[in-house]
Formats: C-alpha cells, structure tokens, sequence
C-alpha cells in the first residue's frame, strides 16, 4: 500500500483476521480411510480450497504422482473453470487411485478429516490471508505449506513444513520428509500449531480494528 498508493508507513495499520473457536475443538473421524476408500497402507493428504490458478494445485498433483500417499480435496469445485483441466492432469498422469474429490463437506466432517489424516497441504502461490492452513494448524494438524506470500507471516516458523510452491520436487521432499517425522516432531509441531492459530481471533481483530479508528 506504501509503494502502489504513495500512502505514508504511519498512516497504515495492519489488522490480522482472525478463526473461529470451532476449529480448535472437534473428534477424528474413526474408519475415515474405508469411508473413503483410502488404502490403509499409504499416508493422506488433505487439501481445502479452489483450484484456480494461483492455488498451484497443477503442481500439487505432479508431486503426489512421484510421492506415496493419498490425496483429498475438499471443497463444491465441480463447477470451476480449471476442473476438466485439472480431471485431464490426473488421468495423463495416471493418478485417478490417489486422489480423491470429496465434494463440499460440512464444518464438523473438515473439523474430524483435519484430526484424522496424516497432513494437510496447501501449495497456493499467493494468499491474502491464508484460512484453510491456520484453520487446519488450530485442529493440530501437521501442515505442509507454500513459503510464498503471506503464509510465513501468519503460520509462523516453527509449527509447517514449508516448500517452494514453484519446485514439483520441493513438494514432493516436504510430503516424503513429513512422513519421516518421529512421534515427538510431530507432537511439538502439532502444539506450535495450536499456539500459533490462538493468535489469530476475531476479538483481537475487532480490537485492532477499534484502536486503527479511534487513533485516525
């Protein structure tokens, strides 16, 4: 805003968004994998979101192609303009096994898929705000994120695993390298996870928004 709009630096106040409590409670689904008909013997992935361009999810499935493991995708996207390309990728790559459109699914069925997989991945190019990984890190989830944009800023350093978005085989090292963390890894980035989304809440957000107008 500085740069595109000359708006002087102390005029700007940034005012982080903010999750819902929901997210950090909620149960796993148990026997999830047959539900879905996931092979009991390879790990899962869940992605939540579009599929336009900029969430790179072209990428994403390049690097599931050459990774172990199961894809889930979550989310009404039938109807995107991207999805026959998207359908097309998955057929030539000869993938149709390890991924899985789950439609639209309902706040408590995302609250249990977020505590029963082995990941959540979100490869996006560029975000505003960055929702789904905050949302899915509030559940304790281990999550597998795009370095690019804002989601350093608003996931934090300790809890992701991040990777260059623009690289298939940076992907596919963060997928490979989530499934070698031992119990302990896991469990100090599921809490640091936890702890980061606590910062995130709509009180703090109406707060900051309160003090940016009463100090304009």
């Amino acid at each position: 805003m500085e740069r595109v709009l000359g708006i002087s630096r102390s005029r700007i106040s940034v005012t982080p968004l903010g999750i819902g409590e929901e997210f950090f409670q909620g149960e796993a689904i148990l026997g999830y994998r047959d539900q879905y008909n996931i092979n009991p013997n390879v790990p899962v992935f869940l992605y939540v979101g579009g599929i336009d361009p900029r969430k790179n999810i072209e990428r994403l499935l390049e690097a599931i192609a050459k990774a172990k493991g199961t894809l889930l995708i979550a989310g009404k996207i039938e109807s995107e303009r991207n999805y026959p390309k998207i359908k097309s990728l998955i057929n030539r790559l000869n993938i149709e096994d390890k991924v899985k459109f789950l439609g639209f699914v309902s706040d408590e069925e995302l609250k249990g898929l977020i505590r029963s997989v082995d990941a959540f991945i979100f490869p996006s190019l560029y975000e505003g705000f960055g929702f789904p990984p905050l949302e899915a890190m509030a559940g304790g989830a281990l999550v597998l994120s795009s370095d690019r944009s804002c989601m350093p800023e608003t996931l934090g350093e300790e809890a992701p695993i991040y990777f260059d978005p623009t690289k298939i085989e940076s992907i596919v090292d963060a997928l490979n390298f989530s499934q070698s963390l031992s119990v302990d890894e896991k469990r100090f980035r599921s809490e640091s996870g936890i702890k980061q989304a606590k910062k995130f809440s709509w009180d703090e957000t109406a707060r900051l928004t309160m003090e940016a107008y009463e100090a304009s």
